[in-house]
Protein backbone atom coordinates (compact mmCIF):
# COMPACT_ATOMS: atom_id res chain seq x y z
CA UNK A 1 0.00 0.00 0.00
CA UNK A 2 1.27 3.25 -0.77
CA UNK A 3 3.05 5.23 2.50
CA UNK A 4 1.17 8.67 1.63
CA UNK A 5 -2.41 6.65 2.28
CA UNK A 6 -1.04 4.57 5.24
CA UNK A 7 -0.26 7.80 6.66
CA UNK A 8 -3.81 9.45 5.87
CA UNK A 9 -6.03 6.50 7.48
CA UNK A 10 -4.02 6.76 10.53
CA UNK A 11 -4.75 10.25 11.06
CA UNK A 12 -8.55 9.67 10.17
CA UNK A 13 -8.54 7.07 12.94
CA UNK A 14 -6.48 9.18 15.56
CA UNK A 15 -8.86 12.43 14.82
CA UNK A 16 -12.13 10.10 14.61
CA UNK A 17 -10.99 8.37 17.68
CA UNK A 18 -10.30 11.87 19.66
CA UNK A 19 -13.81 12.86 18.55
CA UNK A 20 -15.10 9.96 20.24
CA UNK A 21 -13.58 10.21 23.43
CA UNK A 22 -14.45 14.12 23.18
CA UNK A 23 -18.24 13.56 22.09
CA UNK A 24 -18.35 10.55 25.56
CA UNK A 25 -16.57 13.05 28.01
CA UNK A 26 -19.09 16.09 27.13
CA UNK A 27 -22.40 13.03 27.46
CA UNK A 28 -20.78 12.38 30.67
CA UNK A 29 -20.27 16.00 31.66
CA UNK A 30 -24.11 16.46 30.60
CA UNK A 31 -25.30 13.20 32.10
CA UNK A 32 -23.76 14.81 35.63
CA UNK A 33 -25.06 18.03 35.71
CA UNK A 34 -28.39 16.68 34.54
CA UNK A 35 -28.27 14.78 37.64
CA UNK A 36 -27.12 17.16 39.82
CA UNK A 37 -30.28 19.39 38.18
CA UNK A 38 -32.70 16.43 38.79
CA UNK A 39 -31.58 15.92 42.78
CA UNK A 40 -31.60 19.95 43.36
CA UNK A 41 -34.26 20.43 46.35
CA UNK A 42 -36.23 23.93 45.58
CA UNK A 43 -36.54 25.40 49.01
CA UNK A 44 -39.64 27.25 49.22
CA UNK A 45 -39.22 30.33 51.46
CA UNK A 46 -42.34 31.16 53.68
CA UNK A 47 -42.67 34.62 54.85
CA UNK A 48 -44.15 34.98 58.38
CA UNK A 49 -47.23 36.90 58.30
CA UNK A 50 -47.43 40.52 60.03
CA UNK A 51 -50.16 43.35 59.63
CA UNK A 52 -53.39 45.23 61.39
CA UNK A 53 -56.32 43.40 60.30
CA UNK A 54 -59.42 45.55 60.91
CA UNK A 55 -62.88 44.56 62.58
CA UNK A 56 -65.25 42.80 59.99
CA UNK A 57 -68.88 43.85 62.59
CA UNK A 58 -71.10 42.30 59.80
CA UNK A 59 -69.17 38.94 60.18
CA UNK A 60 -68.80 38.91 63.73
CA UNK A 61 -71.16 38.35 66.56
CA UNK A 62 -70.77 38.55 70.10
CA UNK A 63 -72.95 36.77 72.44
CA UNK A 64 -73.92 36.71 76.01
CA UNK A 65 -76.19 35.54 79.39
CA UNK A 66 -76.28 36.85 82.65
CA UNK A 67 -77.67 34.59 85.22
CA UNK A 68 -79.75 36.06 88.56
CA UNK A 69 -78.91 35.20 91.68
CA UNK A 70 -81.94 34.76 93.38
CA UNK A 71 -83.56 32.47 91.05
CA UNK A 72 -82.53 29.32 88.11
CA UNK A 73 -83.54 31.49 85.02
CA UNK A 74 -81.15 33.54 83.38
CA UNK A 75 -81.54 36.86 80.48
CA UNK A 76 -79.43 35.93 77.40
CA UNK A 77 -78.77 38.40 74.07
CA UNK A 78 -75.90 39.57 71.78
CA UNK A 79 -74.02 42.74 71.50
CA UNK A 80 -72.32 44.46 67.99
CA UNK A 81 -68.80 45.58 68.43
CA UNK A 82 -68.40 49.51 67.37
CA UNK A 83 -64.51 49.27 66.25
CA UNK A 84 -61.94 46.78 66.80
CA UNK A 85 -58.72 45.84 65.41
CA UNK A 86 -56.22 42.75 65.57
CA UNK A 87 -52.38 43.29 65.15
CA UNK A 88 -50.18 40.55 64.02
CA UNK A 89 -46.34 39.74 63.61
CA UNK A 90 -44.82 36.90 62.54
CA UNK A 91 -47.43 34.92 62.66
CA UNK A 92 -48.85 35.55 66.02
CA UNK A 93 -51.62 38.39 67.61
CA UNK A 94 -49.57 41.05 69.46
CA UNK A 95 -52.33 43.33 70.64
CA UNK A 96 -55.26 45.00 69.19
CA UNK A 97 -58.59 46.91 70.50
CA UNK A 98 -62.45 46.29 70.47
CA UNK A 99 -64.97 48.72 71.84
CA UNK A 100 -68.39 47.36 72.67
CA UNK A 101 -71.76 48.99 71.95
CA UNK A 102 -74.12 48.95 74.65
CA UNK A 103 -76.51 51.14 72.32
CA UNK A 104 -76.89 47.68 70.19
CA UNK A 105 -77.40 45.17 73.27
CA UNK A 106 -80.20 42.96 72.82
CA UNK A 107 -81.97 40.15 74.41
CA UNK A 108 -84.07 37.63 73.45
CA UNK A 109 -85.17 35.65 76.62
CA UNK A 110 -89.04 36.01 77.79
CA UNK A 111 -91.04 36.03 80.91
CA UNK A 112 -94.07 33.67 81.44
CA UNK A 113 -96.04 36.05 79.74
CA UNK A 114 -94.30 35.49 76.41
CA UNK A 115 -92.98 38.94 76.33
CA UNK A 116 -89.61 40.40 76.14
CA UNK A 117 -88.58 42.26 79.25
CA UNK A 118 -87.42 45.59 78.69
CA UNK A 119 -84.06 44.42 80.33
CA UNK A 120 -82.29 45.78 77.30
CA UNK A 121 -83.42 49.46 78.25
CA UNK A 122 -82.00 48.78 81.88
CA UNK A 123 -78.54 47.98 80.66
CA UNK A 124 -77.47 50.73 79.24
CA UNK A 125 -78.65 53.31 82.17
CA UNK A 126 -76.82 53.98 85.70
CA UNK A 127 -77.70 51.06 86.77
CA UNK A 128 -75.31 49.41 84.49
CA UNK A 129 -73.20 50.64 81.53
CA UNK A 130 -74.03 53.95 81.68
CA UNK A 131 -73.02 54.28 78.51
CA UNK A 132 -73.83 57.71 77.69
CA UNK A 133 -71.77 59.19 80.77
CA UNK A 134 -69.15 56.51 81.13
CA UNK A 135 -68.00 55.72 77.37
CA UNK A 136 -67.93 52.61 75.44
CA UNK A 137 -66.95 49.55 77.16
CA UNK A 138 -63.84 48.03 75.75
CA UNK A 139 -60.96 45.40 75.52
CA UNK A 140 -57.11 45.73 74.51
CA UNK A 141 -55.23 42.94 73.42
CA UNK A 142 -52.14 42.36 75.95
CA UNK A 143 -50.57 38.96 74.80
CA UNK A 144 -52.10 35.67 73.35
CA UNK A 145 -50.45 32.29 74.07
CA UNK A 146 -51.03 28.72 74.27
CA UNK A 147 -54.07 29.48 73.12
CA UNK A 148 -54.92 32.13 76.01
CA UNK A 149 -55.72 35.55 75.45
CA UNK A 150 -55.33 37.98 78.54
CA UNK A 151 -55.95 41.63 77.91
CA UNK A 152 -57.59 44.99 79.51
CA UNK A 153 -61.14 45.07 80.06
CA UNK A 154 -62.41 48.26 80.45
CA UNK A 155 -65.70 49.47 81.85
CA UNK A 156 -67.42 52.84 82.97
CA UNK A 157 -63.61 53.95 82.63
CA UNK A 158 -62.40 51.29 85.21
CA UNK A 159 -60.15 48.61 83.79
CA UNK A 160 -58.81 45.06 85.21
CA UNK A 161 -57.00 42.65 83.33
CA UNK A 162 -58.36 39.34 82.43
CA UNK A 163 -57.76 36.20 80.80
CA UNK A 164 -59.56 33.34 78.64
CA UNK A 165 -59.28 30.76 76.34
CA UNK A 166 -59.75 31.70 72.63
CA UNK A 167 -58.97 29.63 69.06
CA UNK A 168 -57.48 31.85 66.81
CA UNK A 169 -56.45 31.69 63.11
CA UNK A 170 -54.49 34.01 61.15
CA UNK A 171 -53.90 33.93 57.02
CA UNK A 172 -52.80 36.63 54.73
CA UNK A 173 -55.96 38.60 54.72
CA UNK A 174 -57.87 37.37 57.55
CA UNK A 175 -57.82 36.68 61.53
CA UNK A 176 -60.27 34.31 63.52
CA UNK A 177 -60.93 34.46 67.24
CA UNK A 178 -63.48 31.61 68.54
CA UNK A 179 -64.72 31.04 72.04
CA UNK A 180 -67.46 29.81 73.83
CA UNK A 181 -68.83 30.15 77.37
CA UNK A 182 -66.20 32.73 78.11
CA UNK A 183 -67.12 34.19 82.07
CA UNK A 184 -66.13 37.39 82.49
CA UNK A 185 -65.83 39.20 86.20
CA UNK A 186 -68.47 42.26 86.43
CA UNK A 187 -67.24 43.01 89.68
CA UNK A 188 -65.57 46.22 90.61
CA UNK A 189 -66.41 48.29 87.88
CA UNK A 190 -68.74 49.95 90.11
CA UNK A 191 -72.00 48.77 89.29
CA UNK A 192 -73.47 48.23 92.61
CA UNK A 193 -76.67 47.42 91.41
CA UNK A 194 -75.70 44.68 89.41
CA UNK A 195 -73.59 43.22 92.04
CA UNK A 196 -76.57 43.31 94.55
CA UNK A 197 -79.32 41.91 92.03
CA UNK A 198 -76.64 39.26 89.37
CA UNK A 199 -74.51 36.73 90.05
CA UNK A 200 -70.92 38.24 89.67
CA UNK A 201 -70.08 37.14 86.03
CA UNK A 202 -71.48 37.28 82.10
CA UNK A 203 -71.03 34.42 80.21
CA UNK A 204 -69.98 36.02 76.17
CA UNK A 205 -69.44 33.77 73.40
CA UNK A 206 -67.56 35.10 70.69
CA UNK A 207 -66.61 34.70 66.56
CA UNK A 208 -64.75 37.94 65.78
CA UNK A 209 -63.40 38.48 62.06
CA UNK A 210 -60.97 40.94 61.05
CA UNK A 211 -59.71 41.48 57.45
CA UNK A 212 -56.82 42.97 56.41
Amino acid sequence: MNKSIVTIIVAVSVVMSSCGEAKNTQDEKNNVDASKVSHEVIEEVIVPISGTYKLDSAASVITWRGDKSAKVDFHKGSLAMASGNVVVENDVIVGGEFTFDIGSIYNVDTDASGKTPALAKHLKNEDFFDQDNKGMPKFSILKVEAGTVTGNFTVRGVTQEISFDVTTTISENKVTAQADSVHIPMTGFGMEYYEEKMKPTIIVGLNVVAIK
